[in-house]
């Protein structure tokens, strides 16, 4: 997550503890994680495939390095 979002979150968090109606964080952040994302469709072809697991792969050494990085 990048910085802004992770400020945005906990802003939002703050905001929510202050309010207690059942189900509201869940769905500000479902809001909020539909306004930042790609539109998702299917992957079409061999190469795409290919290239879409490369990417997964990336990012899940990445979240790996990062993970174990700050458990140490």
């Amino acid at each position: 997550m990048t910085e802004k979002a992770e400020h945005l979150l906990q802003k939002i968090r703050k905001r929510l503890r202050k309010h207690t109606i059942p189900g509201l964080s869940d769905r500000v952040l479902e809001e909020f994680n539909k306004s930042t994302l790609d539109d998702v469709g299917p992957v079409a072809g061999g190469d795409q495939e290919i290239k879409v697991l490369k990417e997964m792969n990336e990012l899940q050494d990445f979240e790996n390095q990062n993970w174990s990085r700050g458990s140490a």
